[in-house]
């Protein structure tokens, strides 16, 4: 897990994935699960890059109040309200000679899983730095008009075909036995039947390359998806989506 608590414009960056985009206003703190961005043991990789809030510069003081920690459970839980957590790494910033605009900053932690996932990314994945801009947001927006209507119509059959790969991922890495790999996609696709006529427009986004540029995503102005139901009781339900292109075929894929 990685528990963070600051508020700032900020990004939370695992493995080259872009975890959380953060902004003035929004949630000081939560904990994210990391296990599904792990394909291997041995090093993993976290960076933060904060920028400039309201005008202020970013200065030694300020980043005092910044918390980052990495934590492991040996016996997780979802259902759980309490399970034993070991601190494994405290991150901790360096001092900065004066106050800068922004700030990026890179650590390292090493991760004893018993698990082996092949990471599509490293492989197969194609630079999408290399995309034109305009042509890489036509794509995407298929892609994403594609997901949106198999949500707005509740086909769970092929949600779960599109999500085939990240499912296994998750379920894999969250150590899930049958019954419970067999729970978390029931809650899937019991989430998916729930945005059937409700999805949201697709609008006020922007296109998000992260960090390895490998992956892509639409955001909106909150660094949340943009795929999202509201139910008639006001319930909002958010969709992640990443994608990513598949260099020898040049389809885009859910990663």
């Amino acid at each position: 897990f990685l528990l963070f608590n600051f508020q700032a414009n900020a990004e939370l960056i695992f493995n080259g994935i872009v975890l959380r985009e953060l902004h003035e206003g929004s949630s000081t703190g939560g904990t994210l699960i990391l296990n599904p961005y792990i394909s291997n043991s041995g090093p993993q990789h976290v960076r933060l890059i904060i920028t400039s809030n309201n005008n202020q510069k970013v200065d030694n003081e300020w980043l005092k109040n910044v918390y980052l920690e990495i934590y492991y459970s040996e016996n997780y839980q979802e259902d759980a309200a309490d399970f034993p957590l070991a601190l494994c790494e405290k991150l901790t910033l360096p001092i900065y000679d004066k106050p800068t605009e922004s700030i990026s900053f890179d650590w390292e932690f090493d991760a004893d899983i018993n698990y082996n996932i092949e990471n599509p990314l490293i492989e197969h994945a194609a630079n999408l730095l290399e995309e034109h801009p305009n042509g890489l947001l036509e794509d995407v927006l298929v892609h994403y008009n594609r997901c949106w209507e198999i949500l707005n119509i509740g086909d769970t059959s092929a949600y779960q075909s599109l999500n085939e790969q990240r499912i296994f991922r998750e379920s894999t890495s969250m150590y899930y036995t049958e019954k419970e790999k067999g729970r978390y996609q029931a809650q899937l696709l019991a989430s998916v039947k729930k945005a059937s006529g409700y999805m949201l427009p697709i609008a006020d986004y922007h296109l998000k390359i992260h960090a390895n540029g490998k992956i892509v995503s639409l955001l909106d102005a909150k660094g949340m998806s943009v795929l999202k139901s509201q139910s008639e009781d006001g319930e909002v339900n958010t969709f992640g989506l990443y994608l990513y292109k598949d260099k020898s075929t040049g389809e885009f894929k859910v990663f």
